[in-house]
């Protein structure tokens, strides 16, 4: 059965996004048993570079390290972070529903992939009202996987069906993976991408997620900018859009899997780095293309 906004399609963009993660939005049962990443932990060092050579100290990046976010996703990233010497602090909770993330400090902040609904429970409104006050007072957001779900108004399929999320995208989510759609995949997928800074196809592992429907003049009045889309489905797995005064960037994918680091086996194999996607994303969210 077509749900109630595909039988929209003529009306609307749908935006498609594959939100994989630890215990998370559709499981991570197909990741091999026991193949987690090797190296040790990283912490958030703020670091200077020719890329964040201008970034002061009250313009780093805040990595969402809490409950519901998933620890591979979050130790590449912060691998990811560190090499291309972006700066950064690890967040929790309370770091949100204090207003620690509005003191100036952050300039941009990161929801990994793992259980969007224990961001919603531990965040609640109160953290939700921070996040999207964050935003549009000129700041930026990048969600992964559930940090996408998360940043959502609607949610058809697997957690909840119904109102769902925090807003910042005026759009459904469409969770294909809980209500087997065959565009769907879990694992290693090809995505054509039409972002010019980047090469014309990546293969970024998928772990479950949801598309995202947005009605066209929704799109057209946040600049909606599609990056990539699923082969088989003709639908972005990335966006990048306006929020107010602020930027925000999603990704059903990950792109911060370095699958060569996981030891998940030679199915999980993907001889080049996805890195570059991040790379481009940031820039774009911290206005330092």
């Amino acid at each position: 059965m077509k749900s109630k906004f595909h039988s929209f399609a003529h009306k609307i963009i749908l935006l498609s996004f594959f939100l994989p993660g630890w215990n998370s939005e559709a499981s991570l049962d197909s990741v091999p048993e026991g193949k987690v990443l090797r190296e040790r932990p990283f912490k958030g060092v703020p670091l200077v570079s020719s890329n964040v050579q201008n970034l002061a100290a009250n313009n780093l990046i805040a990595l969402y390290s809490d409950r519901g976010s998933w620890q591979l996703g979050r130790e590449h990233l912060k691998m990811f972070l560190i090499q291309y010497q972006f700066p950064f602090e690890e967040i929790k909770k309370q770091d949100v529903l204090s207003g620690k993330l509005n003191s100036g400090r952050y300039s941009t902040l990161i929801m990994p992939g793992g259980a969007s609904w224990n961001y919603l429970e531990d965040l609640g409104e109160v953290g939700a009202n921070e996040i999207r006050q964050f935003v549009a007072k000129g700041n930026s957001y990048l969600g992964i996987c559930a940090g996408a779900f998360y940043a959502t108004t609607m949610r058809n399929g697997g957690a909840a069906t119904g109102e769902y999320g925090i807003g910042l995208l005026d759009g459904a989510s469409f969770d294909g993976t809980a209500l087997e759609h065959p565009a769907f995949k879990e694992g290693i997928m090809k995505f054509p991408f039409q972002y010019p800074k980047l090469k014309n196809q990546y293969e970024i592992v998928l772990l479950g997620g949801p598309s995202f429907q947005v009605y066209k003049n929704v799109a057209d009045s946040i600049q909606l900018e599609v990056w990539d889309k699923f082969e088989k489905l003709d639908e972005p797995s990335m966006i990048f859009f306006k929020f107010e005064k602020g930027k925000v960037f999603l990704t059903g994918p990950h792109p911060e899997v370095e699958e060569n680091k996981t030891g998940w086996g030679p199915e999980w194999f993907d001889p080049e780095s996805d890195w570059p996607i991040l790379e481009a994303a940031l820039l774009k969210l911290r206005r330092l293309e």
